[in-house]
């Protein structure tokens, strides 16, 4: 069974956190995850930060291509894929229609919304400094690769 876990929270809400405390077990689970990526393959996040809005980005398009397919790969080994999601208003967060999708795919869904008051949140966001890397930063890239690793998953069915 394919299954993918969404950590959703507001920029400072402990979602990179969450996700190395609980989900660091490389043997069963996958984290999808754009900034470490770019920096294991190419030493810095520049790539992930200029997504296509820079012309031949190659560095992204190899991003784009191979971290959803890695993903996608994971699920063959068995273990769980783990995506951070930020949310960055009250509204509706744009990742809840592909976890719909992902459902729809035959996906099996968890969703993790990790709550705390945005003052907290801000507080933890300064105390990090420079070294903050806030997954909202890279929010349609983040949408772009989750979204190709779903169309992955529709075209690659599993039949029950």
């Amino acid at each position: 069974m394919r299954k993918i876990i969404f950590v959703l929270g507001i920029p400072g809400s402990g979602k990179s956190t969450f996700i190395q405390k609980h989900y660091g077990d490389a043997a069963k689970f996958h984290v999808m995850d754009l900034y470490q990526e770019s920096i294991l393959r190419f030493g810095t996040i520049q790539p992930v930060l200029d997504g296509f809005k820079v012309d031949e980005n190659d560095a992204y398009i190899e991003l784009y291509n191979e971290v959803p397919w890695d993903a996608f790969m994971a699920f063959d080994d068995g273990k769980v894929v783990v995506i951070e999601c930020p949310v960055l208003d009250e509204e509706t967060s744009p990742f809840m229609e592909l976890i719909y999708q992902a459902s729809d795919a035959g996906v099996e869904t968890e969703v993790i919304f990790l709550t705390v008051e945005p003052e907290e949140a801000h507080r933890r966001v300064l105390i990090a400094g420079p070294d903050y890397r806030s997954s909202a930063d890279i929010l349609e890239e983040q949408l772009d690769a989750l979204e190709f690793l779903i169309d992955h998953c529709k075209r690659n069915k599993l039949q029950v």
